[in-house]
């Protein structure tokens, strides 16, 4: 998923969404780089990866966005992943 980090719409700081996913589940994703520091992270894999690994990811990022306040509905990107990852 790629969004316009130039846009105000996305105040969201990806630095604390790298650091809770770590502290609170364990989850190694990699932050931005350059001009994108802070703004984006990276979901990357070493070795084999299924599909509950990926809607785990996805539940994290959710879990980190609850926590920090952010207003959205909740369960909608792990719904929205298992309906892709169903017609893999």
């Amino acid at each position: 998923v790629f969004v316009d980090i130039e846009s105000d719409t996305f105040n969201i700081d990806a630095n604390l969404i790298v650091k809770g996913l770590k502290e609170k589940y364990g989850m190694i994703v990699a932050g931005g780089q350059d001009q994108a520091k802070g703004k984006i992270f990276r979901i990357t894999h070493m070795g084999y990866v299924d599909k509950g690994d990926i809607i785990a990811v996805v539940a994290g990022v959710e879990g980190i966005l609850c926590e920090l306040g952010y207003n959205f509905k909740s369960g909608a990107g792990v719904a929205r992943t298992t309906q892709i990852l169903d017609k893999l």
